[in-house]
């Protein structure tokens, strides 16, 4: 959807939904379902994704927090160690705006991207606000299934993209290098669905093992290898942070060294004989043999990644203090995009899309902006890992929130280590806001009972 059409629809919503400013809770539930998903919805006169429905309600949740706070008398009432962080990120965003266009066509100019500031700036607003805003556990239950839920669902599940193979198409080309594009991000939101409904719920055994199953089933059949770490890392995470004490973790670490010791005995038998894409997803354990066909595709997927890297580099020095930006030519994108595709290696320099989370960011932002990021989410690690740790009133809230919080370091570890883009960064942003929401949630679930309200005790 075109920019000026997005901003049009944004304030139109804004105006429908004054009334929700009156309710900041139904805001704050309507934009955690949407935060998570890349969902199209094509039915409409322009496609639109959920991501941008999100910006959308976003928009009328930042105001209604605004307006909440500013009557209490405190119009940010964000962590303090936050602010400098979140300011610094603003200005380096609104600084390269103003040195390399705002990449919105409003004005009649040929520029696109400006999407990915404004969604950025709306989550860096939400973090400066977060704070206020208390849902219920049945509430934050219900969010927290509905973005999951969102996260699995598209549309177009049957239209291949780049080269990938749709799902029912998949099953006939499974041993030819067939891939379920889609499988690794339905798979990893499966896997959040399975944490979340096992807090506070005795789940039937077999569903759960279902789950899981189906789970790896959907991230083998990408063929993601990305997807395939983030499972584990995630299930990983979470489970240290679930042991509180220090011998609990050192004897979890000690069950999964000697689990992933078996684990890869037991491939190396079996995946020859394992679809190529589930072998393809696997390519990165080591001492495990995988087809020549699947050893090919993955060896020729890190040439592609290590020329887009060979490119971009010498332009580091040039966009070291003031960014590239993320506005692009749109005459220019639609122009490689019917002659070289979707995947090209100009088309994805146009666009800023290097699969490289830190040189993406330091290439449209400059470096300050990769330390000031870094900086939040340290900051933001060490507070709710000691919250994880520490005693809560509602114990279903601090489970939705141990959960979040292994979900939030990983997606911070793939962005830094193996895989990110810029515009993954308004969601993994958002992640904070549903954590320091939770902790607001539990602060208020004390305070309807009468106990004292101050921050949770840390241990």
């Amino acid at each position: 959807m075109p920019e000026y059409k997005l901003i049009l629809l944004t304030f139109f919503m804004a105006a429908l939904n004054i009334g929700l400013l009156l309710k900041p809770e139904y805001c704050a539930f309507l934009t955690i379902i949407f935060s998570q998903s890349s969902l199209s919805i094509p039915s409409l006169p322009a496609p639109i994704s959920y991501i941008e429905i999100f910006y959308m309600v976003g928009f009328t949740f930042l105001l209604a927090i605004l307006i909440s706070n500013a009557v209490s008398g405190r119009l940010f009432r964000c962590e303090q160690g936050y602010y400098g962080y979140v300011y610094g990120l603003i200005l380096v965003i609104i600084i390269t705006m103003l040195f390399r266009g705002f990449g919105l066509n409003i004005a009649g100019t040929m520029q696109a991207g400006g999407k990915t500031y404004l969604t950025m700036l709306l989550s860096l607003g939400l973090i400066l606000g977060s704070g206020s805003i208390g849902l219920s556990a049945g509430q934050w239950r219900a969010a927290l299934i509905f973005m999951c839920c969102l996260g699995m669902i598209f549309l177009d599940i049957n239209n291949p993209i780049d080269g990938g193979t749709g799902f029912f198409d998949y099953f006939s080309l499974k041993n030819e290098g067939a891939r379920f594009i889609y499988g690794g991000s339905i798979g990893i939101s499966l896997l959040l669905l399975f944490y979340i409904l096992s807090v506070g719920k005795n789940m039937n055994t077999l569903i759960k093992y279902l789950m899981l199953i189906a789970s790896f089933i959907l991230i083998g059949m990408s063929g993601h290898r990305i997807a395939f770490i983030t499972a584990v890392l995630f299930i990983g995470i979470f489970n240290l942070i679930r042991n509180r004490d220090r011998s609990g973790k050192v004897k979890f670490m000690l069950r999964a060294f000697i689990l992933f010791i078996a684990l890869i005995v037991v491939l190396s038998a079996v995946v020859p004989y394992l679809p190529v894409s589930f072998q393809r997803g696997l390519t990165w354990l080591p001492f495990v043999k995988v087809s020549s066909l699947a050893k090919a595709q993955a060896q020729q997927t890190i040439k592609w990644r290590v020329d887009i890297w060979r490119s971009v580099l010498p332009d580091v020095p040039r966009y070291l203090w003031i960014g590239k930006g993320c506005a692009f030519n749109r005459e220019e994108f639609l122009y490689l995009m019917d002659t070289r595709g979707g995947a090209s290696l100009e088309k994805l320099m146009l666009t800023g899309s290097y699969h490289n989370g830190p040189l993406g960011l330091i290439i449209k932002f400059g470096a300050i902006s990769l330390i000031l990021l870094l900086g939040l989410w340290f900051v933001s690690c060490r507070k709710h890992m000691r919250l994880a740790q520490g005693e809560w009133h509602d114990q279903r809230i601090k489970g939705y929130h141990r959960v979040m919080l292994a979900y939030f370091i990983t997606r911070c570890l793939t962005f830094i280590f193996i895989f990110g883009s810029v515009d993954m960064l308004p969601r993994l942003l958002f992640l904070i806001v549903i954590l320091e929401q939770l902790v607001s949630s539990d602060l208020k679930s004390k305070a309807r009972e009468g106990l004292p309200t101050r921050l949770l005790n840390t241990g």
